[in-house]
């Protein structure tokens, strides 16, 4: 499991605000050959990610953590992102092939599904709930303001 760093930029009550180079913590995507995540709206160099604060855990603006996503929420969020649009084409597929639809008609149908398939995956993703079950928790602390 990759394992993004920051640095602690604010302490909240409740949480922390964590910068993070989203570039540099993936070095497939730092050389272009990411997952293709990242092509649906995000961009690279650093951004602020409000992390819940651990308990009973003491943090200083300017700390270097160790932030990590579950296992299980990963394999969530990638049959979001990935699976909705891969049964989408399949499911279009399979109609057309019933229907008999020719094949430009088949190929803007697909792509069709493809973009509302995003699209839905996209506004599911940005539901409150699926904020909270997607977000990083911090791993470690490694190293200390100074």
């Amino acid at each position: 499991m990759e394992q993004a760093r920051g640095r602690i930029t604010a302490i909240h009550d409740d949480h922390v605000t964590v910068e993070v180079d989203t570039a540099s913590f993936c070095s497939r995507c730092s050389t272009g050959r990411g997952c293709g995540a990242g092509l649906l709206g995000a961009d690279r160099g650093p951004r602020q990610v409000d992390v819940p604060l651990p308990r009973d855990a003491l943090f200083n603006p300017g700390d270097e953590v160790t932030l990590e996503l579950a296992p299980h929420s990963l394999l969530q969020a990638a049959r979001i992102v990935y699976g909705m649009p891969l049964v989408a084409v399949a499911a279009v597929g399979a109609l057309a092939m019933l229907a008999g639809w020719s094949d430009g008609m088949t190929l803007i149908m697909m792509l069709s599904a493809v973009v509302v398939a995003i699209g839905i995956g996209r506004k599911r993703l940005q539901r409150s709930n699926c904020l909270q079950q997607f977000t990083p928790m911090i791993f470690e602390r490694t190293g200390t303001a100074q």
